[in-house]
């Protein structure tokens, strides 16, 4: 819950001590199996690398995480009706 956090109004995955193959297929995976939608970017540091969480999918990870998150970390998700 703490490696990572709201941009935009996108979600920032702190992945940085994957490697770019293993973080794309994370990213594949958050999409095949959840609908997710998520780039994998370049964090400014060679090799190391952070998946990004596209907003126009941050309803299905509110859904789908928000219920075993504690609750000083939900406000990473940022506002929605869902959290209310």
């Amino acid at each position: 819950m703490d490696d990572g956090g709201r941009v935009g109004s996108g979600l920032k995955l702190a992945t940085n001590s994957f490697t770019f193959e293993d973080t794309s297929r994370l990213a594949n995976v958050l999409y095949s199996l959840y609908g997710i939608k998520a780039s994998v970017q370049k964090t400014g540091i060679i090799n190391q690398y952070h998946i990004y969480i596209w907003a126009e999918s941050m309803d299905s990870v509110r859904k789908l995480v928000r219920p075993h998150m504690v609750s000083t970390m939900v406000y990473k998700l940022g506002d929605s009706p869902q959290n209310a």
